[in-house]
C-alpha cells in the first residue's frame, strides 16, 4: 500500500472503500543505515528505492564540537525552566567541561540526549545551583557515552545503591520538584 502511494500518489484511506489521490512529498528520517538493513533483509529494497531520492547525513554531536558550547547554554536554560533551579558553572568548570566534551573521550553516543542528561545530572547535584569541579569530575562527565549498565555500575560505585537522595541539594520539602 505504501509503495503504491509513493509511486502512483493514490491510496485507500483507513476505513474508506474509496481510493483517493494526493500530490505529496514524503520526508522521512532515521538513525539507521537502511542500505545495510536492505542487505540484511530487514528492509524492503523496492521501498528504499522509492523513498531515497536524496540523503542528508547529519553528523553526530561528537563530530560537531562547535555545537557543544551553544547547546550547553541551551540545556542549562532548559534545566532551569523545567526544574525551577538555576545551575551555573564557573569559568574554570566551564572550560574543563568543554575541553572534555570536545575530546575523543566523550563519545556522545546518544547525541543531544547525552548532553541533556549530563546537564540535568550536574544541575541536580549542584549545591546551591553552582556546578563544582567535584561534580564535574566525580559524576557528570564520566558517564557520557556509557551504556545504561555501565552508568548504573558507576553510580553504585560513586554513591552507593540507595544514597542518591542524600546527594540532592538540600531544600525545604515544599520546594523540592521533579527534574525528570
Amino acid at each position: 500500500m505504501l509503495l503504491r502511494a509513493l509511486e502512483e500518489k493514490r491510496f485507500l484511506p483507513l476505513g474508506s472503500d474509496r481510493e483517493v489521490s494526493s500530490d505529496f512529498q514524503l520526508i522521512a528520517g532515521t538513525n539507521r543505515d537502511l542500505g545495510s538493513a536492505v542487505r540484511e533483509g530487514r528492509f524492503r529494497e523496492d521501498l528504499l528505492a522509492r523513498m531515497n531520492l536524496w540523503t542528508f547525513r547529519l553528523p553526530g554531536l561528537a563530530e560537531r564540537p562547535e555545537d557543544i558550547e551553544p547547546n550547553l547554554d541551551y540545556e542549562l536554560e532548559q534545566f532551569a525552566r523545567r526544574s525551577s533551579l538555576r545551575a551555573t558553572l564557573s569559568k574554570e568548570v566551564r572550560e574543563r567541561f568543554l575541553s572534555f566534551a570536545r575530546s575523543p573521550t566523550a563519545r556522545w553516543s546518544a547525541n543531544f540526549r547525552d548532553l541533556n542528561a549530563c546537564v540535568t545530572r550536574m544541575g541536580t547535584l549542584s549545591p546551591g545551583g553552582r556546578i563544582t569541579p567535584e561534580i564535574l569530575d566525580g559524576y557528570a562527565a564520566q558517564e557520557i557515552g556509557q551504556t545504561p549498565g555501565q552508568r548504573a555500575k558507576h553510580r553504585r560505585a560513586q554513591f552507593g545503591r540507595d544514597s542518591f537522595q542524600t546527594h540532592l541539594p538540600q531544600q525545604p520539602p515544599d520546594t523540592l520538584r521533579s527534574v525528570a
